[in-house]
């Protein structure tokens, strides 16, 4: 089965190596250029000692865009 084969394989062996990431102070909007460009749904947020400061999902950033597109 599925399950047994995937059993006997690491993190390492599943995780991509290449990490599209963002800093706390990028836009939304190039965040989402991101997300697309990649076609990814998570960005993790990188701080400037390169530690994960959290995860942006294409659901948090929809509210604050959406704001901003209809508020003008």
């Amino acid at each position: 089965s599925q399950a047994s084969q995937a059993s006997g394989f690491s993190s390492e062996q599943a995780m991509a190596s290449a990490v599209a990431a963002a800093r706390p102070d990028d836009r939304l909007l190039d965040i989402v250029g991101l997300m697309f460009g990649d076609g990814i749904r998570h960005v993790p947020v990188i701080d400037e000692d390169g530690r994960v400061a959290g995860m942006v999902s294409l659901r948090d950033l929809l509210g604050p865009l959406l704001i901003e597109v209809f508020s003008d």
